[in-house]
This record gives C-alpha cells, structure tokens and sequence, in this order.
C-alpha cells in the first residue's frame, strides 16, 4: 500500500477514533496510554460498550454530522493526517498528527469535542542511514508530524 492511500485512511480514520474514544469521563475508564494500561494488555474495563458504529458523513469543515453518525458522541478535524493512537485520561483525549507539514499534539474534552489547546513542531530532516547503516526511512516523507501515542501519569502528558 502506498504512502498516499495510507495517509487517506489516516485521514478518514481520525474523525471516527477522536467521536467513539472520547465517549469515556470517569477516570476508570481511561486509556492513558498505548494498549491502555500498564499491563499493555489492550483489553478495556469498560462495560456496555456499542457492538458498532457508524462514523456518519463527514461535514466540509471535517466535523461529522452527527444526525447521520450511530453510535459516535463527536468528531472533529485533527489535522491533514494522523498516526498516533489516542490517550484518554481525566476527561480529556490526546492525540498526536501532521497539519501542513507541521507536527501536532493536541488535546480534545471527551465530553464535547472541543479542542483544549495544541503544541506544534516545526519539519525536521529523517536520515537515511544513522552511523553508515540504512534505518529504512528514506521514502518516509521529510515531516510525518507526530507518531507516538500519549502516555498519561495525573496530570502529565
């Protein structure tokens, strides 16, 4: 698959993971971290969850009509692109992505959406090898923007 398809589903991907995950409030029901927990076991304690959904078609602003979603509390435009897997931690989600070659880091309120604030990285260079070896990121894009997921300790990002 190329990198153009891979950046479409991304795109098309976030709206949905930001509505479906930012559903959760109360501290049990967390997922500060990539697979979830510390026993990265990617098994939620959440009970009464949706068996589907449906993401309902996407506005021009990147937002979601929600009268067309089932199942989806909210969706918002992330950026051009992203990679990361969302955090959710004490009513808020976390997610890193790529806007105008630019990486982001934003922070979303579970319960409406609402973009709480957002950090930016200016483009930096991929090396193609590192001490005379290939790494293997020379067709990566110059600027992928942010890729790691989130951990979350209190009130640490």
């Amino acid at each position: 698959m190329n990198l153009r398809v891979m950046l479409r589903i991304a795109s098309a991907s976030l709206v949905v993971l930001a509505g479906v995950l930012g559903t959760s409030v109360a501290r049990s029901d967390d997922w500060p971290q990539w697979c979830g927990s510390d026993g990265k076991n990617m098994v939620s304690s959440e009970k009464g969850l949706p068996e589907s959904f449906a993401r309902g078609k996407r506005q021009s602003d990147g937002t979601i009509d929600l009268s067309t979603a089932t199942n989806v509390k909210w969706g918002v435009k992330i950026g051009t692109a992203f990679f990361s897997t969302p955090s959710v931690s004490s009513g808020k989600v976390f997610v890193g992505g790529l806007d105008r070659r630019e990486g982001i880091f934003v922070c979303f309120d579970t319960a409406t959406g609402k973009r709480l604030w957002q950090w930016q990285a200016p483009p930096r260079e991929v090396p193609g090898t590192i001490d005379g070896f290939s790494i293997g990121l020379s067709t990566i894009p110059h600027q992928i923007g942010v890729c790691s997921s989130a951990a979350v300790d209190g009130d640490r990002v």
